[in-house]
């Protein structure tokens, strides 16, 4: 079955590379990559934690004030 291979995706939200079975792309903020997703032994590769930035990313400046006054 298709749908029950192996795929290497990024989580979007946190930036991990995962090894997913290819159902559960659509259940999830997943970018599935072109990278192999199983070893030599067929094995699922292990996650890379923050492995890209992710695009989801919270801004953790507040914008600032406009400090030009009129004179």
């Amino acid at each position: 079955m298709p749908e029950n291979n192996w795929v290497r995706v990024t989580d979007t939200d946190t930036g991990h590379k995962l090894t997913i079975r290819e159902s559960a792309v659509t259940h999830g903020n997943y970018r599935v990559l072109k990278a192999d997703a199983v070893d030599l032994h067929g094995d699922p590769l292990p996650p890379e934690y923050g492995a890209v930035k992710p695009l989801s990313s919270p801004t953790t400046e507040a914008p600032k004030a406009d400090t030009n006054e009129e004179k």
